[in-house]
């Protein structure tokens, strides 16, 4: 694979519905190393408090490399990494104000957390026992999900669904 800087995805129809898991593709790797592929997997879909984007845009951060790598602790694979994501806003949950569809976003390493905890209530989500990571994670609020990340191609259609309060600047 084609080592860049960025990879670019060309804005697609989003799949799937409210209701309906969202088909997504992205590539990913399958043991330990740096030989990425095609996959293609299924995100929750879009609930009333979230917004859901088509990936524009996702940064390669060395972290995505050590996590691919096994650097750091044990992971789950299949691994799509990326978490340094600017898209499209496809989708917009009813109970989100400050996105519409057509609004561009961005999203950091966090997608959600309890929002109840001590660390919470003093915006140090990244200390909540129950935070979710953008990838590499477990997603304690559907199912134990695996969370997967924004890497993706040309030509590959992939989508991510952030909660309304992890959605913004990610780099100043």
């Amino acid at each position: 694979m084609k080592k860049t800087y960025f990879l670019l995805l060309l804005l697609a129809t989003c799949l799937g519905a409210f209701a309906q898991g969202v088909k997504t593709k992205g590539f990913a790797v399958m043991q330990p190393g740096f030989d990425f592929q095609a996959y293609e997997f299924t995100r929750h879909a879009c609930t009333d408090n979230e917004i859901q984007l088509d990936v524009l845009y996702c940064g390669i951060c060395h972290s995505d490399l050590h996590e691919a790598h096994e650097d750091w602790w044990p992971e789950h694979y299949p691994l799509v990494p990326g978490h340094e994501i600017v898209g499209r806003v496809v989708r917009v949950g009813k109970d989100v104000t400050r996105f519409k569809v057509g609004d561009y976003a961005g999203v950091g390493c966090i997608v959600n957390s309890c929002r109840t905890c001590g660390y919470c209530l003093h915006d140090r989500q990244q200390y909540c026992q129950k935070m979710v990571a953008t990838y590499n994670s477990v997603d304690y609020y559907y199912g134990d999900e695996a969370q997967q990340g924004g890497y993706c191609g040309k030509g590959v259609s992939t989508v991510q669904r952030v909660k309304k309060e992890f959605v913004g600047i990610i780099v100043y």
